[in-house]
């Protein structure tokens, strides 16, 4: 079972660089020179709105419970559940993470599944992966959408 998984991460992993082999790199220097200084200088600062404790509460209601649970093993019914509870908390959280412009990496850990789309089931090829993040950090994106 272990060679099984190990030879399909080792195929989804590998599988962008094998596709995008046969295209040429970009030469940055040649699309960056192409602007002149005063179009790389904006006064104008981007920054995200700060989140309201409603915006996270929202998200945390309105989670699928139907959706497998992430790397995190928190099942979004948990959360819906606690979503009075802790959508203070979580709000100053995100906050947070928007004002240091840092994504806590734990919240990036995938739960990939391999799905068998057809054909020879021992043939990587005719497997798809299928990635599940963890509940929270899909309620930090939606609160931004």
């Amino acid at each position: 079972m272990v060679m099984i998984v190990n030879s399909l991460n080792d195929y989804f992993t590998s599988i962008a660089s094998s596709l995008l082999a046969d295209r040429p790199s970009p030469d940055y220097d040649v699309i960056f020179n192409q602007f002149e200084p005063q179009h790389l200088v904006n006064e104008d600062v981007f920054t995200f709105r700060k989140l309201n404790e409603a915006d996270v509460f929202k998200a945390l209601r309105t989670l699928d419970t139907s959706k497998a649970t992430g790397a995190d093993n928190i099942p979004a019914k948990v959360l819906k559940i606690a979503a009075p509870g802790i959508s203070q908390v979580l709000t100053n959280l995100f906050n947070e993470s928007f004002q240091r412009g840092h994504f806590p990496s734990p919240w990036k850990v995938a739960r990939v599944t391999p799905l068998f789309k057809g054909g020879a089931k021992t043939e990587r090829d005719n497997q798809r992966p299928i990635s599940v993040l963890p509940c929270i950090s899909k309620v930090q994106v939606f609160c931004k959408l």
